[in-house]
């Protein structure tokens, strides 16, 4: 799906579903209610297992932009404000649309998501048989001439994190029982991995694949590692090492995954989309201010006109 001739039957139901409507016949108002609760879900099911070209995403943008400043399929009319300040959430002076990218990371990332949490699913054991245990998403090598929707979504991450843009750190170990999370190599505690803050007791290590359970009482440390640790650096870590863990308790459930920018309730297609288009789209001076039931830019911008309803 990475050609744009195999998205042209989304780009035709979305032509088509725009002449349905003549945007000229609907206020404002109306037509931010149609591109909000229809145009941006129509191709949902493609977004949802493959990486939309961008190309496509652009011609979808443009189409979602004349409908909006109420210019009919093929004319030409001028737009007041740039399209992307639009997409851009209330908060950051936008209109709160959202863009049809950041709606593709938001559903194909919930992929990786489910495959974090799902460790039992009879798709995840297929896709840790050709990419791996950790099914490729933390950096395993993987067979160039393999073309899939889940390649797709792992070529995906790479690029967004070369953007700035790091989804997979954004996701914590959850310290349950402690027989999942690997106690050096995972980020359980704190925003770094025990081998980084205390590689000397690392390297002392026997046993440097063990997991949480292994290292915390009742077992020994002087059990699992090669000899004892000397004076100076390797006897300070080893004894920040131990203040480290002494505090941290085990409890009967599975180890899990945290979702960071919303702890509590979890993750959600719409921290994505709102995390992908708050580091892309432009950022304005303000917050959209409202008028009545209608949004109004300030006059501040000198690029839109007021409409009072």
């Amino acid at each position: 799906m990475s050609r744009c001739n195999n998205w042209e039957a989304v780009v035709t139901k979305f032509t088509s579903k725009l002449s349905l409507w003549k945007a000229r016949l609907l206020s404002v108002g109306g037509r931010l209610s149609l591109i909000k609760s229809v145009l941006g879900n129509l191709p949902t099911y493609f977004m949802s297992l493959y990486y939309m070209p961008a190309a496509i995403r652009s011609k979808l943008e443009s189409l979602r932009q004349n409908f909006f400043i109420g210019s009919e399929l093929g004319d030409r009319k001028m737009a007041w404000v740039s399209w992307n300040t639009c997409l851009a959430s209330k908060e950051l002076g936008g209109l709160g649309i959202g863009s049809i990218h950041a709606l593709n990371v938001g559903l194909l990332f919930k992929w990786i998501w489910r495959f974090l949490h799902n460790q039992s699913d009879l798709w995840i054991s297929v896709i840790k048989g050709i990419y791996g245990c950790s099914g490729g998403i933390f950096g395993e090598n993987f067979a160039r001439s393999c073309h899939s929707p889940w390649s797709g979504i792992l070529s995906m991450i790479k690029k967004l994190k070369h953007k700035g843009i790091d989804l997979m750190a954004l996701c914590k170990r959850k310290l349950g029982n402690g027989e999942s999370i690997l106690f050096w190599e995972d980020v359980w505690w704190g925003n770094q991995t025990l081998k980084s803050l205390y590689p000397r007791i690392h390297m002392l290590d026997s046993h440097k694949d063990c997991c949480v359970a292994h290292r915390l009482p009742p077992h020994e440390w002087n059990t699992v590692l090669r000899r004892d640790p000397r004076g100076g650096i390797e006897a300070s870590q080893f004894n920040e090492l131990r203040l480290h863990i002494e505090s941290v308790v085990l409890n009967s459930n599975p180890d899990s995954w945290s979702w960071t920018p919303n702890i509590h309730k979890g993750f959600t297609v719409a921290s994505v989309r709102l995390l992908v288009d708050s580091h892309l789209l432009p950022v304005g001076p303000h917050a959209t201010r409202w008028n009545r039931s209608f949004f109004r830019y300030d006059n501040y911008l000198a690029k839109i006109y007021s409409k009072l309803m």
